[in-house]
């Protein structure tokens, strides 16, 4: 079973100078598609998550949490070289994720046999 995700990444040239990157999940196999990182108290995308998000926030926003999850995410930079260094970022982060959550799938299910001997 391979994790993949696909995501839609777009960049945007708005008025003044302002660059925009928006993240949207489109779909994903083997892993749940609310892989972004939102802060609960102000909605404001922090991260691409990591296994551990996954296991920890939720998909909905909830009081009891600091962070949840979502599909999608639009990314406002005054520079160029910010939005670019972001969209570099987020898909190696993506990337990053899809292996790391294969990993678990099918590496952590495991017996091993260990030897433990007491002395040199």
């Amino acid at each position: 079973m391979k994790t993949e995700i696909k995501a839609r990444i777009e960049r945007v040239l708005l008025p003044n100078s302002v660059f925009r990157i928006d993240v949207d999940i489109i779909d994903a196999v083997n892993i749940d598609a609310s892989l972004l990182v939102f802060a609960q108290k102000d909605d404001t995308f922090q991260h691409v998550a990591t296994v551990y998000d996954l296991e920890t926030w939720d998909s909905q926003p909830t009081l009891a949490c600091s962070y949840y999850r979502g599909r999608g995410a639009k990314v406002f930079f005054n520079r160029l070289i910010d939005a670019t260094k972001f969209e570099r970022i987020t898909r190696e982060r993506l990337a990053i994720l899809a292996n790391s959550h294969h990993a678990v799938l099918h590496d952590y299910p495991a017996v091993e046999i260990v030897l433990f001997t007491s002395g040199t």
